[in-house]
C-alpha cells in the first residue's frame, strides 16, 4: 500500500482553503488493486492503511470537500521464480495513461494530481541453486575431519 498526502492551496491564501479539496476515481480496478480517498485526520485511511485493508472507497466527492488524502495498494501471489515490480507514478498529466487511477482536485482553482500504479510479474525463468554458507562448509569440514581422526584410532 503507498499513501500519499498533498495539500493542495495557495501559499498567498488562508490556510482554510487547503481543506477544499475532493477525490475522484476513474477507470476499472485491476485484480487485486485496491484504493481508497479520504481525510487524513477525521477519516479512516490512515488506520486503514496501517491495517494493510483498503475500501475501495472515495469518501471526498465533489459534494463533500475537505483535506483529501489518496492509497493505492496491490494484493497478490508469486509463484516460484517469479518477481513484482510496483510503479507508483504521481503527475499533474496523465499523458496517455488509460487505466485505472485516482485524482486529487482542488475545488476552488481545479488543479489536479493524479495517481496511478502498476503491477509487472514477471517469470524468473531457471532458479539458480543456493549458494553454501561458509558456517555450513566449516560444519561439514569439522565432522569428516572428526570420522578420519577417529578412524584412525580404531585402527590403532
Amino acid at each position: 500500500i503507498s499513501f500519499f498526502d498533498f495539500d493542495m492551496y495557495n501559499p498567498d491564501d488562508n490556510f482554510a482553503n487547503k481543506v477544499n479539496e475532493y477525490g475522484a476515481v476513474s477507470g476499472e480496478l485491476s485484480s487485486g488493486q485496491s484504493y481508497e480517498i479520504d481525510d487524513p485526520w477525521y477519516g479512516y485511511i490512515y488506520f486503514d492503511v496501517l491495517d494493510g485493508v483498503l475500501s475501495n472507497q472515495n469518501y471526498l466527492d465533489a459534494s463533500y470537500p475537505g483535506d483529501a488524502s489518496m492509497a493505492l495498494g496491490w494484493s497478490f501471489n508469486l509463484n516460484e521464480g517469479q518477481t513484482a515490480t510496483i510503479t507508483l507514478s504521481l503527475t499533474q498529466t496523465l499523458g496517455s495513461y488509460s487505466g485505472f487511477y485516482l485524482s486529487q482536485i482542488d475545488a476552488e482553482t481545479q488543479e489536479a494530481i493524479y495517481f496511478f500504479s502498476t503491477l509487472d510479474i514477471q517469470d524468473g525463468g531457471v532458479i539458480p541453486e543456493p549458494i553454501p554458507e561458509p558456517a555450513t562448509m566449516i560444519l561439514l569440514s569439522t565432522g569428516l575431519a572428526g570420522l578420519v581422526s577417529l578412524r584412525k584410532r580404531i585402527l590403532k
